[in-house]
């Protein structure tokens, strides 16, 4: 594992190689820490690179050509070292290919590149799936950046009225609904027309906040007045997420996929929320954090 660095006039970012991860993002003009550092009570981590499927497979496990592979939550790149390809100032790329390991739990032979990008004072996020393979691959990908929240600390919990999520337009939403787990997804249902959502604990009981999305940008609005805004335009899906209890943070997911739902069909090809790439094939998802 070791920390990397991009800098430009406006921010200062470093990045984990392990899991190819945002590790700080520094606004250099303010002299505050935009991301979450994590903590044992709620959250450790502060961004996680999701590859090949977002959140839980259905009893934790799929089969494919007669196969049954077992999986961890978000896949694989979360708990996975990966190479250093590119470093500028401004920019650098991180990759991770399958090997042996990988192909006991995925069978496809694939290439995960992160690259991270700062122009001004904004970051861009790349992540790029190269499939290696003769077959088609069937995938989920998706961002996790947590981003810091001002908040009231307690032996009780935290606090974090007070800030709050604007979207660039007013929308009628539709939210997907987790089963009586809150692990897989259930159903969508309409969840109302609104512009912004003023922050709580309370929103989160039932976990995340997972919207079918149709908004372009998502700003996370601190109680001090410091702004995030996340470019999520043509992004299908937008998770909010943050531990019920504790932590000053709030997650703003792009996910291009969902986790399984409950009644899910163990056979890989038959999961609706997936994607396909085909073989010899690349793709690029992207976002951006811009501090403003």
């Amino acid at each position: 594992m070791s920390i990397l660095n991009i800098e430009n006039e406006f921010l200062r970012v470093e990045i984990d190689s392990f899991g190819a991860t945002l590790n700080n993002v520094i606004d250099k003009q303010k002299n505050i820490e935009i991301l979450w550092q994590g903590d044992s009570k709620s959250w450790t981590g502060k961004d996680k690179f999701i590859f090949p499927f977002v959140g839980r497979l259905k009893d934790g496990f799929y089969t494919h050509e007669e196969q049954r592979y077992d999986m961890q939550i978000h896949g694989l790149c979360p708990y996975n070292e990966f190479e250093l390809v590119e470093n500028t100032k401004c920019k650098l790329a991180l990759e991770f290919s399958y090997n042996e390991n990988t192909l006991k739990v995925y069978p496809f032979k694939f290439k995960a590149i992160a690259i991270f990008e700062i122009i001004n004072n904004r970051i861009n996020v790349d992540y790029k799936i190269i499939n290696l393979d003769d077959k088609s691959m069937y995938f989920g990908i998706g961002g996790h950046p947590a981003l810091q929240l001002d908040s009231v600390e307690s032996e009780f919990g935290t606090d974090i009225s007070g800030n709050k999520v604007i979207f660039d337009d007013e929308y009628e939403w539709e939210r997907y609904l987790g089963d009586q787990s809150n692990v897989y997804i259930d159903k969508l249902v309409h969840y109302g027309k609104f512009d912004r959502i003023e922050l709580s604990k309370s929103l989160f009981e039932s976990d995340a906040i997972i919207l079918k999305n149709v908004c372009k940008t998502v700003t996370v609005v601190r109680k001090n007045g410091v702004s995030i805004e996340v470019d999520v335009e043509n992004i299908p899906v937008l998770a909010l997420w943050t531990h019920k209890q504790f932590g000053s943070y709030l997650c703003i997911e792009p996910w291009w996929s969902l986790p399984d739902y409950s009644n899910a069909s163990k056979e890989l090809c038959a999961k609706e929320s997936l994607m396909t790439l085909p073989p010899r094939e690349e793709k690029i998802y992207a976002f951006s954090i811009k501090v403003l």
